[in-house]
């Protein structure tokens, strides 16, 4: 019976050294993984700050774009102006022609006259 109770104290003992040395081996598991998880998300809370600084970078370029294309367009409003003068001027010279033309014919016809 004494033999018995040693091998039943035997058997248990090794059960619970069994069930101790798989809590521990999980609980390593969990730690492992835990630190994993903590990396993971320190690298997504640092790809997050990266793309909030990428995100402000291009917001300035758009903002210096926006600005770009109004003075472009107030500059393409001046040269269309000034094409506009120009093509009026361009039509003032061909009509000071003609008149010039008409004047020199009268003039001409005049000095025939006398």
């Amino acid at each position: 019976a004494l033999q018995r109770e040693l091998g039943a104290a035997q058997a248990q003992a090794a059960a619970e050294l069994l069930a101790r040395t798989s809590l521990e081996q999980e609980r390593d598991s969990v730690t492992s993984e835990a630190g994993a998880a903590r990396a993971d998300a320190e690298g997504l809370r640092e790809g997050a700050a990266a793309l909030r600084t990428e995100l402000e970078r291009a917001a300035a370029d758009a903002e210096r774009a926006r600005e770009l294309i109004s003075a472009l367009r107030a500059e393409l409003a001046t040269v269309r102006a000034l094409a506009a003068r120009a093509e009026a001027a361009r039509e003032l010279v061909v009509a000071l022609r003609a008149e010039l033309a008409r004047t020199e014919a009268a003039a001409s016809a005049d000095a025939t006259k006398l």
